[in-house]
């Protein structure tokens, strides 16, 4: 922006949220007062206390140790999207998930994980109705690399793809299913309804949740005002803690 009384200004572009919604916007100019919106929030039962600045700092990436995930709140169907950053360095374990699981035959099945019962090198994604026990899934051959490596997945509904370290690109379309699993999606593990399958040594660098093609939770790794590490979701404007043991490592700050 140019003030014609002092030459180039730099500006900043601030958010106000009531209950997770957008309430109003302002513009300030670095290292000046916050501009607060002209009149407060009214809210039936409620006394406005003020606005509170939201502090974290970005890091690189979450790591778990192998007891640490992170329930995201949001269980996904038929036409649920997830976008995710990872690496991981196992050969086994699940990176993000939640399954339905009925009389051991995995009815219901949806998230990413490696498999070294089937091979090293081969990687699982699962967004379909199974009509016996892994059945319906996508299972990428010689990709993997023994567990190491960093790969960016995106689920669509039906489709899916990879992009790997190695710049190899591979898509997929799954069946048209319809289906709701009832638990929600974990991070750093799979959600079995009555425990967690954690995968250690994995790297979380970002994820999007998509609801019918609606972002429902967009996460990145921070450190929160204590600096514990965690995952902040810029749709809801809130941190999501370990909801195992022990802590989450934090990569470099951002």
């Amino acid at each position: 922006m140019f003030n014609p009384a002092g030459g180039f200004a730099t500006t900043k572009t601030l958010d106000f949220f009531i209950d997770n919604s957008l309430y109003n916007t302002t513009t300030c100019e670095t290292n000046q007062n916050i501009v607060l919106p002209d009149t407060p929030p009214e809210k039936p039962g409620y006394n406005f206390a003020g606005w509170r600045a939201i502090k974290y700092t970005p890091v690189e990436y979450l790591e778990n140790s192998g007891t640490q995930y992170i329930d995201t709140g949001f269980k996904p169907n038929q036409n649920s999207g997830i976008d995710i950053d990872f690496f991981s360095n196992r050969t086994q374990g699940s990176i993000i998930g939640s399954v339905c699981d009925t009389a051991n035959q995995y009815a219901y099945t949806f998230g990413i994980q490696a498999n070294s019962t089937v091979s090293t090198t081969d990687m699982l994604i699962y967004t379909s109705k199974n009509t016996s026990r892994y059945q319906n899934y996508w299972r990428i051959e010689n990709l993997y690399n023994n567990g190491n490596g960093r790969y960016q997945v995106q689920i669509n509904g039906r489709t899916a793809s990879v992009l790997a370290s190695n710049n190899t690109t591979l898509t997929h379309t799954f069946p048209s299913d319809t289906y709701q699993i009832p638990f929600s999606l974990y991070l750093f593990a799979s959600n079995r309804g009555t425990n967690a399958i954690i995968s250690p040594e994995t790297k979380i660098y970002s994820c999007k949740l998509y609801d019918n093609n609606t972002l429902v939770h967009d996460f990145i790794p921070v450190l929160d005002e204590k600096n514990i590490p965690c995952m902040y979701d810029k749709i809801t404007h809130s941190f999501f803690y370990n909801a195992g043991t022990g802590d989450f490592i934090a990569g470099p700050t951002i």
